[in-house]
Formats: C-alpha cells, structure tokens, sequence
C-alpha cells in the first residue's frame, strides 16, 4: 500500500514533466519497432549479419530507454523503504527504552518528592545511564546497541562506572572529564580502584557536594613513554596528612600502595580549606593506547 501511495505521488509530481516521459515512451517504442523491422524485413542470409546486429542492437537501446528510468526509481523507492524501516525500528527502540527507564525513574521521582536527596540520587543516576547509552562506548549514537554489556574493556568506561557508583552512594555529583582512552590491563584497573577510593575520601570527607574528575591519556611518543593521569578534585575543607591516624587505611593502602605496586604515582595537593586535589600517574605500554 505505501508502494502504491508513492507511485501515485510520484505521478502527481510527474504532470508538469509528462511531455519529457512521453517523448521518452516514443522514442524506445520507435527504436523497438525499428529493430523488429529490421529484423523481419531484412534479409536473413548469413552475410547479412549486420542486419541482426543492428536489429539487436536497435531492440536493446529501446528496451533500455524504456526500462532504465523504472528500473533506477525501483531501487530509489526500495532504498527510501529501508531508510524509513530502519528510522522506525530506532523510534520503537528509543521509545521503549525511555519507557523502561526515564518514564519509571520521573514515576519514582514523582513518589519520592518529599525526600529531595532521593530526588537527586535518581535524577543523577537516570542522567548518568541516558547518557551511556547515548554517548558512551558502544552508545546509540555511535552507531551501537547502547546496551551496557561487554564495554568494560577500556579506561573510560571503568572511571564513568565507578564515578556512577560514588555518586549512588553517597549522593554527591562526580562529574567525569575524559580526554583520550586506553584498553584496561591490570595496572590500569589498579588506577580505577586508587581513584574510586579518591572519589569516596572526597564524598565522605570534603563536606562540598561536587567532586571533579579528569582523566587524560597520553600516548607514547617519541619523546617519551605514555601515560594515563587521573585528577580527583574538590573544593571542600581539605586537611593535613600528617595529621591523619595510622588506623585510616584508605589513602595509605588504597591509593598509594596501590599505586606503587603498579608503578604508579600519588601526588596530593591539600590544605585546611583549600580543598584537595589527587593526581594519580600511571604509565603506559604502546598496546594499551586507543
């Protein structure tokens, strides 16, 4: 029925230009004509060969000035069909994923509007995925499935998954910043588990509710060998690490033994009210660059 409602505007469209396809008509239909003529009045004798060659040769120009536009707006009319399945197969899949996931996330808003920490937990997370499956490695728009499955291969979706989680957690925006990327091996996923631990430190302790995250890899070069460096920053009431107990584990075991044992470096830039900020180094192989 769409194939017959084209054809029928196609014909509507196709008025001004009538005189042209009816020239055309005639003109195949008279090469046509002309070759059977040819072919029937000419003499068949084997010496006459030309006679058939111009006779076929006349029939196939006809056959071809009168086929070749159908034929070339049949592939047209069948390309514009696949372009508008494929349009409505993304609108179905956009419009059920919203429905599975924005639609019942504003519902649980909705439910939970008296507890405004709540409210900001599910906004945070709901924004966090939409933008994931928009945006992120394997995302819609970059021509994947969007779905979250196998995508924990590279450093950014490690650093973008564990900022998710402090922010559920604790109920603080982590703001992830990425500038390059690199394929995870075990000292990369030891630098995650260091900057997850800055994350939460910051959560916990720095008393603001926005940490800032940035991550920039940079490749090995000529100059030197590559590195991926992770900053942690927030704008709270910093501290002294001299002044932190030998019973607190997290920055001693979490972030710089870690990190050493890996290769790494922790640098911390801190000060009573100045905020705080980790850099954590770790250096790379050619193969680990993407």
């Amino acid at each position: 029925e769409a194939q017959r409602r084209r054809w029928a505007r196609d014909a509507r469209s196709r008025v001004t230009g009538g005189r042209a396809a009816l020239a055309r008509t005639v003109l195949g239909a008279a090469l046509v004509l002309t070759g059977l003529a040819v072919f029937l009045l000419g003499n068949l004798d084997l010496s006459q060969v030309r006679f058939g060659i111009l006779a076929a040769l006349a029939t196939l120009l006809g056959v071809a000035v009168l086929t070749v536009p159908w034929w070339v707006r049949l592939v047209r009319d069948l390309g514009e069909e696949r372009r508008a399945r494929a349009v409505a197969a993304e609108r179905a899949e956009i419009a059920a994923h919203l429905h599975d996931s924005v639609l019942q996330t504003l519902a649980l808003i909705q439910r939970q509007s008296g507890d405004p920490r709540e409210v900001q937990r599910l906004a945070r997370g709901q924004e966090r995925e939409l933008r994931a499956w928009l945006y992120g490695p394997g995302g819609r728009a970059r021509g994947g499935s969007g779905s979250p499955d196998a995508v924990e291969t590279l450093l950014s979706a490690a650093i973008t998954r564990v900022a998710g989680e402090v922010e559920d957690t604790y109920a603080v925006a982590v703001g992830p910043v990425l500038v390059g990327d690199a394929e995870l091996d075990d000292d990369l996923r030891a630098l995650v588990l260091a900057a997850r631990e800055a994350m939460v430190n910051a959560a916990k302790h720095s008393g603001t509710s926005e940490v800032d995250v940035y991550v920039e890899v940079e490749p090995a070069s000529d100059e030197g060998p590559g590195a991926a460096e992770v900053f942690v920053r927030d704008r709270g009431t910093g501290f002294d690490p001299d002044a932190v107990s030998d019973d607190r584990h997290g920055l001693a075991d979490s972030v710089h033994a870690r990190m050493r044992r890996h290769g790494g470096t922790v640098r911390i830039r801190t000060g009573a009210g100045e905020g705080t900020e980790v850099r954590l180094s770790m250096p790379l192989t050619e193969k680990e660059t993407a």
